[in-house]
């Protein structure tokens, strides 16, 4: 880690003092196991899509007509942002709701987060529809 300028708090960026007790905390008292344990409750899939591999949660509702959702995170974000609500919008009724208000969740990560494949290159992306053609 560089030594601190004199005086320069955040002034250049991170305060260093600052920095060094963060990374001592994630290095050393932060429980990493209970995290993967907490994550690892989750169903967790990659797949394949335009050559890149692609993760994502999917947990499916004990309500037969649960409605698919679909969750993403932003940039920079991670599936883990979603951790807590995944319970209640798959189980509702065990967290104070209605069963017709149950969800099947999808969560993916996005390409070059968690588990998935960054990609090597941008995308291609096609041309837009001519004005007439748009709904």
């Amino acid at each position: 880690m560089p030594d601190a300028l004199n005086g320069d708090g955040w002034f250049y960026g991170t305060d260093t003092g600052y920095l060094k007790q963060l990374v001592a905390y994630w290095r050393d008292r932060f429980d990493w196991r209970a995290q993967e344990r907490a994550l690892n409750r989750f169903e967790q899939f990659t797949t394949n899509i335009d050559g890149l591999t692609m993760h994502f949660l999917h947990r499916r509702s004990k309500q037969p007509n649960a409605f698919p959702l679909l969750i993403t995170h932003g940039w920079p974000g991670s599936f883990v942002e979603f951790a807590k609500i995944i319970g209640p919008l798959t189980d509702p009724v065990a967290h104070g709701g209605r069963p017709d208000e149950a969800f099947d969740v999808v969560i993916p990560s996005i390409p070059g987060f968690g588990f998935s494949d960054k990609r090597a290159r941008p995308a291609t992306i096609p041309p837009a529809l001519p004005r007439s053609k748009r709904s």
